[in-house]
């Protein structure tokens, strides 16, 4: 067999509303979803869903809270 490593970049731009993510919002995305200390951790998580599955919604963000967008597309380096 071959092996074949890469590494995959891609730049996504989140803008949020931040009045939104508060500390009520980050315990309950924590009770459902996995513990967060900070809103960077969700913003995070949004960046990585559209990179991975843009035109899908993020599990417990409402679409209104957020706006995100490629900046940039991914690009491979071997």
């Amino acid at each position: 067999m071959t092996k074949y490593t890469y590494s995959v970049v891609q730049t996504v731009e989140v803008e949020i509303d931040e009045s939104k993510f508060n500390e009520e919002y980050l315990k309950a995305f924590s009770e459902v979803m996995w513990n967060v200390d900070d809103v960077s951790e969700v913003v995070e998580y949004i960046a990585r869903h559209k990179a991975l599955y843009d035109g899908y919604s993020c599990e417990f963000v409402p679409d209104d809270w957020y706006k995100a967008k490629v900046t940039e597309d991914y690009v491979e380096e071997s």
